[in-house]
């Protein structure tokens, strides 16, 4: 059985203080759409151009829509008990799964590690936004549209968020990006 890492969420500031976290089924967490944690990577190469996937149309949820390298935070197993990832760990290994890049992150907007950024009612989806500048090239798995995904600039996501379709915790997500692009750049330009 695959697990994600419920939680019990209240809200503080501008994010989601996490206040407790759980092993919790995949299937009741996604079927009962109850809070869970889930990671987005803000990934940006040199020119400081964001990089947009399209998922795969059997990718659910919002299978075809366009997004940022994301996934959930995974609860596993052991004789000992749960081992729960960090959302760290989990933005780390979804980086590579999807895209087979490393990085170095670090957190886009909130820099305590028990707050999160959004949370998605429709999904129950509780994010934490990272982001990191790369000198590699993507090489996309199969939960992918290699042919629709590339790097943009701001510009260009503007544009983009007008024409395609985003998951609602994306597109609030890149609409801050680009109202806050200032403080983006300085944190992926360590200054």
């Amino acid at each position: 059985m695959e697990y994600r890492v419920g939680v019990e969420i209240r809200r503080r500031g501008e994010g989601y203080e996490v206040v407790r976290r759980f092993p919790l089924p995949k299937n009741r967490a996604e079927e009962l759409r109850l809070p869970h944690e889930v990671v987005y990577d803000l990934v940006f190469n040199d020119d400081l151009d964001l990089l947009i996937v399209r998922r795969a149309k059997h990718k659910n949820p919002y299978p075809g829509y366009y997004s940022t390298i994301a996934g959930h935070v995974e609860a596993r197993e052991a004789e000992s008990g749960f081992t729960l990832e960090s959302p760290l760990q989990a933005a780390l290994r979804e980086l590579w799964e999807e895209a087979r890049l490393r990085a170095e992150l670090r957190r886009a907007f909130i820099d305590e590690d028990r707050v999160a950024d959004v949370f998605d009612d429709l999904t129950g989806h509780v994010g934490y936004v990272f982001l990191c500048k790369t000198k590699g090239e993507p090489k996309f798995n199969e939960e992918i549209e290699e042919r629709e995904s590339g790097f943009y600039s701001f510009r260009e996501l503007e544009r983009k968020l007008v024409e395609g379709p985003f998951p609602p915790p994306e597109r609030t997500i890149l609409r801050r990006v680009l109202r806050e692009r200032e403080l983006v750049v300085r944190k992926l330009l360590g200054t």
